[in-house]
């Protein structure tokens, strides 16, 4: 059966992808992701830092370079309203649902 849903990377980034796909792909889960910010003002170095942000979406699928989730399914569990985030920008992920295997 798959795998848990968990960090798999030496920073604690990610989610574990070494499972058989199925119900994981519809479990719906919370991305923690960092975002990227300019200041092209006179903003202090100190006062500039990268907003933190949440999304929620069914899981897609990941690999070594970005995570997928989709925010909308239709009848036939397909998945839409994709987000891709890059790796490098994911503080933590949570699975909120599981999908329970038909």
């Amino acid at each position: 059966m798959a795998a848990d849903l968990s960090y798999i990377s030496s920073d604690g980034v990610g989610m574990d992808t070494t499972r058989t796909f199925g119900a994981k792909e519809k479990d719906l889960i919370e991305v923690e992701w960092l975002d990227i910010v300019c200041h092209a003002d006179w903003t202090e170095a100190n006062e500039v830092t990268c907003p933190a942000f949440r999304s929620i979406g069914w899981f897609i699928s990941q690999d070594d370079k970005e995570l997928k989730i989709g925010n909308t399914k239709d009848d036939a569990d397909k998945v839409f309203g994709v987000t891709s985030f890059p790796i490098g920008c994911i503080v933590r992920t949570s699975v909120l649902e599981k999908q329970q295997p038909t």
